[in-house]
């Protein structure tokens, strides 16, 4: 009976242990940035189109802009959940690191 005893006490000690544990969220997140292209023509990288005299015309104030504005989702990517933005984040559709 007293084995018993014990291991009900054991039992209920454990489980409030169990209910008492704090957990963190975290957050990691893919995001496609779709052509993200600096203004520099490079010769090893097709990005004709994506320099000021190409089909986007694409500037330097285009590119400021377009990195400004995913900063601003990839800051927002889990907040609701983990009140912080993603630990890691995996991109896609760069052209080189130095953009990055």
């Amino acid at each position: 009976m007293q084995l018993l005893f014990s291991l009900i006490v054991l039992t209920c000690i454990s489980f409030t242990a169990h209910s008492q544990k704090n957990y963190t969220v975290r957050t990691i997140a893919f995001y496609n940035v779709e052509n993200l292209f600096d203004t520099t023509n490079d010769s090893l990288t097709f990005d004709d189109d994506r320099t000021p005299n190409g089909s986007y015309n694409w500037t330097q104030d285009k590119y400021e802009k377009k990195i400004e504005n995913i900063s601003k989702v990839l800051s927002k990517i889990g907040e609701g959940t983990s009140k912080t933005s993603p630990d890691i984040i995996g991109l896609c559709e760069i052209e080189k690191r130095s953009v990055i």
